[in-house]
């Protein structure tokens, strides 16, 4: 890939924030597991969790103005979408929108 080329350190490092489910609750794309299983070899590439599906509501967003119970189920399961899709560990939350409150 030409990024490869780049010479980039090993010590810096790209972050790529992913939504694990599309909004409307399909799965990604053919060309969207390529792209993102490409980035993923990447050494200088760092997987972000970005929410769940990146849902907004009439009340809030994915996590503001949503109970705990939910918000944490969304954040467990899109974390384990996200590793078992990467092979990595994901350990950075993104929240969308910049939303979030006190049970997040």
């Amino acid at each position: 890939m030409y990024w490869d080329n780049l010479g980039w350190s090993n010590s810096a490092k790209v972050s790529i924030s992913a939504v694990p489910i599309k909004t409307n609750g399909q799965p990604w794309s053919p060309f969207e597991d390529r792209l993102f299983n490409e980035l993923c070899k990447l050494s200088y590439v760092e997987i972000c969790q970005h929410g769940y599906s990146h849902k907004s509501f009439s009340y809030g967003t994915e996590f503001y103005g949503r109970n705990i119970n939910q918000q944490k189920e969304d954040i467990r399961t899109g974390k384990q979408i996200l590793e078992r899709k990467s092979g990595k560990i994901i350990s950075v939350f993104v929240p969308p929108f910049n939303s979030y409150d006190s049970n997040t």
